[in-house]
């Protein structure tokens, strides 16, 4: 506010100067009063001239006077009045002492054209003036007041659209200085504060996404114990005679399925919602942290062993023991989805077996993990698309899934250094490769 008042006294000290200027030029051509001895000294020297003999027109120049000779004849009154309009003075010519004409002296009629063209001159410089430091003025205020404004409004604008990375453009000594300061600071607040909600809402998705995976495993033994449990006490009640001693023991084993049946179905709808969740979680996380690090092979030959509850996977050698680079929460959550596929989709036994295998590139090698069912494989036409995120092949339609089985194994073992490969051979091939340390 202190800089607008300032160009503003500058603005009007300088309309003051110029207009003192121009009035002083203006109190410059005040009228004076006429010099009669002047004009009875220009009477003199016309009359003395004429009677030597000069010429009228050079008397009229050397003197600014206008000579009429009418040799006695009274002169038109209307020429007269012309010349006393423009406030000249008109005497009778004698030069010999008898009238031969009128003198008509011009010479105030010539100082006021002077002093109107000075005027004239006066006024175009205090109008140019004024013009001009009204022009600067307008400029002043343009860049340091308009255009401002005309930024910030323009930064407000891409603020609404939720583009927080353009910084607001600071300009020194201008009127809202402080506010493009504070401005800009509440911009860094706003986009630091959405990149910290960006960040909560990431690890809140990922912890959903791991917690997802930690319930399925046990949800998943559950299930299989389950069926476990319900073939042992049918074949248990298929061996008892229908005697009377027996039938309390055939209801006893009754009550119990009915029981393990209820435990089943619930594991069902739990593994259901958590497969919602998960699948809702996906949807919007672009993508899953994984942190490989240095581990013992063996912990994979042992949590396959932890898996083989049913005896459904056939473990034909034991992995080589070295130092491998995994994450072991996303290792695990791709051997699961492996093996998971497998059952769902071809039902059969599982063979599981470990080789060692070098890369291209000299330096690198891997521990290759080979799983193999004998069911009906992936179609040709569905082979190459099975890793993609939410494809689900043309045969999958009476199994429950959303088709981010393999993408999401795919990705981990891309991530920890490895890789997968996947083929029909007799039936579906997946192969982990898990990068040596």
């Amino acid at each position: 506010m202190k800089s607008f008042l300032r160009i503003v006294i500058i603005y009007f000290i300088i309309i003051f100067v110029v207009s003192g200027i121009f009035l002083f030029n203006v109190k410059k051509q005040d009228f004076v009063s006429r010099d009669m001895s002047r004009v009875n000294d220009t009477i003199y020297s016309v009359n003395e001239d004429y009677i030597k003999g000069k010429d009228i027109s050079e008397i009229e120049d050397t003197y600014h006077v206008k000579l009429i000779i009418s040799e006695g004849e009274p002169v038109s009154l209307v020429t007269l009045n012309e010349y006393y309009s423009e406030n000249a003075l008109v005497y009778d010519f004698s030069p010999k002492g008898k009238s031969i004409g009128k003198l008509i002296i011009t010479e105030d009629r010539e100082r006021f054209s002077t002093m109107k063209k000075n005027l004239t001159d006066s006024g175009i410089l205090l109008i140019s003036a004024i013009a001009f430091v009204s022009l600067i003025l307008l400029m002043v205020i343009h860049h340091f007041y308009i255009l401002p404004v005309s930024r910030l409004e323009k930064c407000a604008t891409e603020i609404a659209k939720g583009n927080l990375d353009t910084p607001l453009p600071m300009q020194k000594n201008v009127f809202i200085e402080g506010f493009f300061e504070s401005f800009d600071q509440m911009r860094e607040a706003i986009k630091l504060a959405r990149e910290n909600e960006a960040r909560a809402e990431k690890a809140n998705r990922e912890l959903i996404t791991e917690l997802s995976h930690d319930i399925k495993t046990p949800v998943a033994t559950i299930k299989a114990t389950c069926e476990v449990m319900d073939m042992t006490l049918t074949k248990k009640a298929e061996a008892l005679n229908a005697s009377a001693e027996n039938m309390t023991v055939v209801s006893e084993i009754s009550d119990s399925k009915k029981k393990v049946a209820l435990i089943s179905s619930k594991a069902d709808t739990i593994e259901s919602l958590i497969t919602n969740m998960f699948h809702a979680t996906m949807e919007e996380l672009e993508e899953l942290t994984v942190k490989p690090v240095e581990a013992d092979s063996r912990l994979i030959g042992d949590y396959i062993s932890s898996l083989n509850v049913d005896g459904g996977l056939i473990i034909e050698n034991s992995i080589p023991e070295c130092l491998i680079l995994c994450d072991k929460l996303r290792t695990e959550q791709a051997i699961d989805n492996v093996i998971g596929n497998s059952k769902k989709y071809a039902d059969t036994d599982i063979r599981i077996s470990f080789n060692e295998e070098a890369s291209a590139i000299p330096g690198i090698s891997y521990v290759k993990m080979t799983i193999r069912d004998f069911g009906p494989g992936v179609s040709e036409d569905d082979l190459p698309l099975i890793t993609e995120k939410y494809y689900r092949g043309g045969d999958t339609s009476d199994k429950q899934g959303y088709g981010l089985g393999l993408y999401l194994v795919k990705l981990f073992m891309e991530k920890q250094g490895g890789g997968m490969e996947y083929y029909n051979d007799n039936g579906f091939v997946v192969e982990l490769l898990f990068r040596k340390a």
